[in-house]
């Protein structure tokens, strides 16, 4: 069925047929379109809402009375105005009752329409339209920058357009010459971005390889090598910064909100503290999240790695934890709703729980028991 826009005469009909209390099928079947159609156009344009439960008008019950044997007793005339009252308060319930009206649906269609249009406007050159003249004037008169001009047409206007729709306005423009002259670096290439994850993304190649740990970390003899990770919430800019000791399988969980590289790396030295915790390793992927790996080398005697890309089996413990961790925190949870404490809790649990691998020795337990082995291989 081809699609079409509903028209004035549309509307009317719908009116009209709404009021016989025909259903949207039928509706359909005499304008010729889809039943959702019908639907979407009264869900936009109704006046009010549809009353789902209506009470009907109580027929009176003189109308059921056969008067035939009483003649001349004035009960005719009685059944007459009882059909003229309850046919009046029909129709006044049916008007009361109606939500739909096809002038009131054809001006909010239209006004809608009228608004999407306006949302849609082109910058075209040598056009000579409102949003043109409105870009020449702000961009050469008032200095402004094409991510301005865009945000105020939006919040003034309700006109969208992406400032790289401008950016390319200018650059595409007959006079380009004197237009980039007003952005603010006159045409010419940004500088080199500076900070933590810029400084990542350019050394990416030069980054702490974890082919290059001492052997000992691969055979997980020793404590205190930790593998580190993030847990994504529901909104990704929250984090639960989780950390393994590759050995005792003993695990720190940190709650980061809004989470950018100087705070993972502020977190991760308050949680070593919190937990007098000694980190002689860490071994990271690569997200950005570490960009600041460096300050925290620098503040503590830790020394990071980081694994190759696209290869989490290198972290095995680490991604183990974090599958533990979803037990208490699932998929999509909402991490502003949690505090540092609760996150905690969780921690002492993972930590206390029995695992397999240690003879169902606790991480703690395992910890204490490597500990005591240590003691008495130099005692020896």
């Amino acid at each position: 069925m081809s699609y079409k826009h509903l028209n004035s005469e549309d509307r009317i009909v719908i009116d009209t047929l709404l009021s016989e209390s025909r259903d949207n099928v039928y509706i359909a079947s005499r304008l010729g379109v889809d039943k959702s159609t019908i639907g979407r156009e009264i869900k936009r344009n109704a006046s009010k809402k549809k009353l789902k439960h209506l009470k009907a008008v109580a027929r009176p019950a003189i109308l059921d009375f056969d008067g035939r044997k009483l003649r001349s007793s004035g009960l005719t005339m009685d059944k007459y105005e009882a059909i003229a009252s309850y046919d009046k308060a029909v129709a006044e319930q049916a008007k009361k009752s109606k939500y739909y009206y096809h002038g009131a649906a054809n001006k909010k269609a239209k006004t809608r329409r009228g608004k999407a249009n306006k949302q849609r406007l082109r910058l075209v050159h040598d056009s000579g339209s409102f949003l043109e003249r409105y870009v020449l004037k702000n961009l050469t008169t008032d200095q402004w920058s094409p991510e301005q001009i865009a945000g105020k047409l939006d919040e003034r206007f309700q006109i969208k357009i992406s400032h790289r729709t401008i950016y390319d306005y200018v650059y595409n423009s007959s006079d380009k010459k004197k237009l980039v002259k007003y952005l603010r670096h006159h045409g010419n290439k940004y500088r080199k971005k500076h900070g933590s994850i810029q400084r990542m993304k350019n050394n990416r190649n030069s980054l702490p390889s974890i082919h290059n740990r001492d052997p000992v970390i691969e055979a997980r003899t020793r404590l205190n090598d930790y593998e580190g990770d993030t847990v994504v919430g529901l909104d990704k800019k929250d984090r639960l910064l989780t950390y393994v000791d590759r050995t005792s399988g003993e695990c720190l969980i940190g709650l980061v909100l809004s989470f950018d590289a100087v705070k993972i790396t502020n977190k991760t030295l308050r949680l070593m503290k919190a937990n007098e915790a000694e980190m002689d390793t860490i071994t990271y992927d690569r997200g950005m999240e570490f960009a600041d790996y460096e300050v925290l080398q620098n503040h503590s005697n830790t020394r990071v790695y980081f694994a190759d890309a696209y290869s989490s089996w290198q972290r095995g413990s680490n991604e183990n934890t974090n599958g533990l961790i979803r037990q208490y925190f699932p998929k999509r949870s909402d991490f502003k709703k949690l505090t540092q404490e609760q996150v905690t809790n969780v921690q002492n649990k993972l930590n206390n729980r029995p695992r397999k691998r240690y003879n169902y020795r606790t991480p703690i337990e395992q910890r204490a028991y490597l500990l005591k082995l240590q003691k008495v291989a130099l005692r020896d």
